[in-house]
């Protein structure tokens, strides 16, 4: 469906994603966003079921920016760690220029 370098293209910014969440960068996190966006932390078991409710639900890059500075300048807690085990992308469809994964 894409051609081998798009697909490494996707592979590395999986990888780049991934990096700068668990390094704890957290003003890189909205820049892998578009400015109109949707951000969900949701049960799977909503997801599974169809049910809209979710945690956490952020609808611009503007409410990411956000999200990075309550997290960076109000939060305080215990460190926190965690990694990211990033699988190959699974290409769905490619349409309208558009790559769904």
């Amino acid at each position: 469906m894409v051609d081998m370098q798009t697909w490494f293209g996707i592979q590395q910014l999986y990888a780049d994603y991934a990096s700068a969440v668990d390094s704890g960068q957290w003003n890189l996190w909205p820049e892998f966003f578009t400015e109109q966006c949707v951000y969900k932390l949701q049960p799977r078991e909503n997801h599974e079921r169809g049910f809209p409710l979710a945690t956490l639900t952020l609808t611009s890059k503007g409410m990411l920016k956000d999200r990075v500075y309550g997290i960076s300048e109000t939060i305080f807690h215990d460190p926190y760690y965690q990694r990211h085990v990033v699988g190959a992308p699974i290409v769905r469809k490619v349409e309208e220029g558009r790559i769904y994964i």
